[in-house]
Parts: C-alpha cells; sequence; structure tokens
C-alpha cells in the first residue's frame, strides 16, 4: 500500500506541476518584462538639434498612451516600443560616424539609462564630447593631366572643397561626383575613380584630402543600333525613335544625355519600356555604338 500511495503521490505532483507551467511562466514574462522606451535624450551636443541626432540612431521613443490605445483596435496609432540594449552599440557607432564625417574625429559618446521599475519605463541618454571640429588643410586631384584642358579648369570651378574650411564626408563625396558626372557628360565614358583617402593629423586637427581618377579615353557615338519589341513594334519606325532621342552619330558620348533621351522616350507614352546603352565590346578607335532598346505599346492600347 505504501508503494502504491507513494506513486499516486507523485504522479499529482507532476500534474500539478505541468497545471502549474503556464501560470509560472506567465507569471516570469510580467515580473520581468520589457522597459518601454519613454525617452531619448542627447547631452553635451550643441552644435546638431534633437531632431538630426533622432534621425541617425536606430533607437526611437514610444508613441504616447492615446497613440498606442488608437493602435490597439484600430489602423491608426502606433504600438509601443521598448528599450533594447542591443541596439545602443549600433547608435553609438552611427553618432560618431555622423561626427566623423563631420570632422569631429575626436568625439566621445557614451551611454546611460534610467530604469523606473514602478511603471516599467526606460529613459535612454547619450553624452556627446565633440570636441573641435577638423579643418581642411589642402587638398589634391590627380589622374587628371590628359583630359582635354579646358576641362581642367572647369572641373576646378565647380569643386566646393576650400581649404581652411571644416572637414565634410558629404563635401568631399559630392565633388567626386561632380568630376565623374562631368567627364561621364563629355565622352569619358569609362572614367573611374577609388575611395578618397583622408589623412588626418588628431594633434594640428587638420586633414588631407586627395582624389584620385582614371578617366580612360575620350568615346564618340559610332553608330545608333534600334531594337524593337512589343506588340506595337511595327507601328514606330525606326527613324521616329532616332528623331525622338536627339543622338547622332559622330557626337561624344554623354550620360546626361542619354537620361534625357530615355525621359523624351517614355514621356511619349509610345512604350512599355526604353533603354539607351552602350555597347561597350564592340567600342573601336575610341567610338562606340548605343543600342535603343524599347518595347512598344500598341497605337489603341495607348489611345
Amino acid at each position: 500500500m505504501a508503494k502504491f500511495s507513494t506513486g499516486i503521490h507523485k504522479q499529482f505532483i507532476i500534474c500539478l506541476a505541468l497545471l502549474l507551467v503556464p501560470f509560472i511562466t506567465n507569471n516570469y514574462a510580467q515580473t520581468n518584462s520589457d522597459y518601454e522606451l519613454v525617452s531619448v535624450k542627447f547631452e553635451g551636443n550643441k552644435v546638431y538639434s534633437q531632431s538630426e541626432l533622432e534621425k541617425v540612431i536606430i533607437s526611437k521613443e514610444s508613441p504616447g498612451v492615446f497613440s498606442q490605445f488608437l493602435y490597439s483596435f484600430t489602423s491608426f496609432g502606433a504600438e509601443a516600443i521598448y528599450y533594447n540594449p542591443g541596439l545602443v552599440k549600433s547608435d553609438i557607432a552611427q553618432l560618431k560616424t555622423f561626427y566623423r564625417d563631420r570632422g569631429f574625429f575626436k568625439s566621445r559618446i557614451t551611454s546611460q539609462i534610467n530604469v523606473d521599475s514602478t511603471d516599467n519605463d526606460t529613459e535612454l541618454t547619450y553624452s556627446i564630447e565633440a570636441g573641435d571640429p577638423a579643418v581642411v588643410k589642402k587638398y589634391t586631384i590627380s589622374g587628371l593631366d590628359n583630359i582635354f584642358p579646358d576641362f581642367l579648369e572647369m572641373i576646378h570651378d565647380r569643386i566646393t572643397i576650400e581649404t581652411g574650411e571644416q572637414y565634410s564626408a558629404e563635401v568631399v563625396n559630392q565633388t567626386r561626383a561632380v568630376v565623374l558626372n562631368f567627364l561621364g557628360d563629355r565622352g569619358y565614358m569609362t572614367v573611374t575613380s577609388g575611395a578618397p583617402e583622408i589623412l588626418v593629423d588628431t594633434l594640428k586637427n587638420e586633414v588631407e584630402i586627395s582624389l584620385n581618377f582614371i578617366p580612360g579615353n575620350r568615346f564618340k557615338i559610332s553608330e545608333l543600333r534600334v531594337v524593337k519589341s512589343g506588340a506595337g513594334k511595327e507601328e514606330v519606325t525606326d527613324q521616329l525613335l532616332l528623331d525622338l532621342i536627339d543622338i547622332k552619330e559622330g557626337d561624344y558620348y554623354s550620360n546626361e544625355k542619354i537620361q534625357l533621351s530615355q525621359i523624351r522616350l517614355y514621356r511619349t507614352n509610345l512604350f512599355n519600356s526604353a533603354l539607351i546603352m552602350p555597347v561597350r565590346e564592340d567600342t573601336l578607335n575610341n567610338t562606340v555604338p548605343l543600342e535603343i532598346l524599347t518595347n512598344v505599346s500598341k497605337i489603341y492600347q495607348i489611345t
């Protein structure tokens, strides 16, 4: 009898434990629930606005109570946002990149959380010591010695980097893009450039910038090849296409002119798709053919 009673007793305990598991798990989840992130602040920042820095980081403040209430039973409002410690490291890295790209190479950024266990709320604060921004000591642009001489002067007129001014990665990248676009619109179809080289002197708080370009040869258009497809391809003549794009054999290759010509084709509403592209494998003696690839709609569909 004793053995039989002990077995029943063990089975009863096991069954009771199984019944209590959901309750225990739920209770544990409640007592260890996530903390709502009710505030994200930036201290020590004297240069950029709160709204600018909020766009940089991943962590976001939780919406208000009314917004959460609406979200609970409608498609309006927004759900609560909870503090995620895993995002803080990413936020700090993003902020450091943000300041570094603006010349603050010695910035120090730390985080602090303030937890209210009563309301399950968390406040997150980033402390920023930016220091003084570095200035541009000098910049050099190399690789353009063999381009058309007048182009070199025109390029320098378009450069916005200034010595003595605060370093800006955005300005450097804009300058690089200006040179690439300028040459790409004037025949230098294969122009390339490596990443800008930035040399920082943290003691003097100065930056030296180097931009190197490989312009390649200057190309002219050797031939215009029309390739049509689609239900209405017989209703649009090759000459109409050539008149619309306004690119002629013998013109210098131009990215800008090609883009404008594609836009002109789309605006006619004759084409489901239109693409103009160089046939690089057929380049010869600094010339390149262009293919005009179009998919033509039926005229009655257009009407």
